[in-house]
């Protein structure tokens, strides 16, 4: 088994010591304990969360008050990298994340930290708090690619996107089995619209599906036909699941549509990826 190492530099459960420590002592401090703890475990474990949590929660981008961060400065977490990768050179060294919220504004958080990641050559890899909402141990702010469903989120679709993937595409289930979701809008008026989302099986049956179409705020479904829809709390991300129609043949589709209320934006939705069952 892997070991992961979690985590070196943190703001929460530090000795009350350290909050009293000058900036050249704290400082001293920071890198003499990454230093000791891998020094201990080297060989053992194989890649370090280096810094934790550095940022606030919410979406400001500001960094959390921290005796590091206001007694260091905004260099700590480099200073902490460049300890770590000092001790050692072969350990994996990462900053891991979630981000919570929901819809639009949550995938774009995502697509960001990976078109970031994307831009630096030795980044390699992101690795979330686990899969699906439902286990999270922030399950309330649902941080995750897929809901408490298993149904992929916008998040997911953004980063897969963002990672050159294919939106809509099929997502396998254990079986193998695939579908396809792909929008079209049918009618427009000045204050509202009709979409339809054509759901398709893959090369294998299908006794299921779902899928979600988020809109931007302040737009709003108010209306929906064949399909069976749930709602996250923001009112703007559907989940869709079959309503008599989810069993279909090979290569074979079926639809559900929506009506969108505008209330002012004529941003196209969003629809998800869709997941076989």
């Amino acid at each position: 088994m892997k070991l992961r190492g979690h985590t070196l530099v943190w703001h929460s459960q530090l000795p009350s010591r350290v909050s009293g420590l000058g900036a050249t002592d704290l400082r001293t401090a920071m890198n003499n304990h990454i230093t000791q703890v891998m020094q201990h475990y080297q060989g053992k474990i194989y890649a370090w969360d280096v810094v934790n949590e550095a940022f606030q929660d919410g979406t400001s981008g500001a960094r959390r008050s921290s005796p590091f961060q206001d007694k260091l400065g905004n260099g700590f977490i480099e200073e902490a990298f460049r300890t770590a990768r000092t001790v050692d050179p072969d350990a994996k060294l990462c900053y891991k994340l979630d981000i919570e919220g929901s819809g639009t504004a949550q995938a774009d958080n995502y697509a960001n930290v990976v078109k970031a990641c994307l831009a630096v050559t030795r980044c390699t890899g992101i690795t979330v708090w686990g899969i699906t909402d439902k286990y999270s141990w922030r399950a309330s702010g649902t941080p995750l690619l897929f809901d408490s469903n298993y149904a992929a989120k916008p998040a997911y679709t953004a980063v897969l996107t963002t990672l050159g993937g294919s939106s809509g595409g099929g997502t396998p289930t254990p079986g193998g089995a695939t579908c396809t979701a792909t929008y079209s809008k049918q009618e427009e008026w000045s204050d509202r619209f009709n979409g339809k989302v054509t759901i398709t099986a893959g090369s294998s049956p299908i006794s299921g599906w779902s899928t979600t179409v988020t809109v931007t705020s302040p737009q709003k479904i108010s209306a929906t036909w064949n399909g069976t829809p749930t709602w996250d709390g923001s009112g703007n991300v559907m989940t869709m699941r079959p309503n008599g129609n989810g069993s279909l043949a090979a290569g074979t589709s079926t639809s559900f549509g929506f009506t969108g209320m505008k209330n002012g934006s004529s941003t196209a939705p969003v629809i998800g990826a869709c997941t076989a069952s």
